[in-house]
């Protein structure tokens, strides 16, 4: 949980603050000039994670069936 803590204090409180390379923040958009997109970003940290939190303001109806179908998929590999 103190990772999760320094985490959090590093993202919104103080940026000059050491924190653990286990939990960096990031902002995820689609951006298409750079190629990035927030459905590629979720399915390769959801692809290599033992565990998981997931935190939304809202999901479109395109992103809730990704996330269902993928969800399904880890939950038979136990995650």
């Amino acid at each position: 949980m103190e990772f999760i803590e320094n985490a959090i204090n590093k993202a919104f409180i103080n940026h000059e603050l050491a924190a653990s390379q286990l939990y960096q923040h990031r902002l995820i958009i689609n951006d298409q000039k750079r190629q990035l997109f927030v459905q590629k970003s979720l399915q390769d940290e959801l692809d290599t994670c033992t565990d998981f939190f997931i935190s939304v303001a809202f999901v479109t109806q395109a992103g809730l069936c990704f996330l269902k179908t993928h969800f399904a998929d880890l939950a038979k590999k136990g995650i």
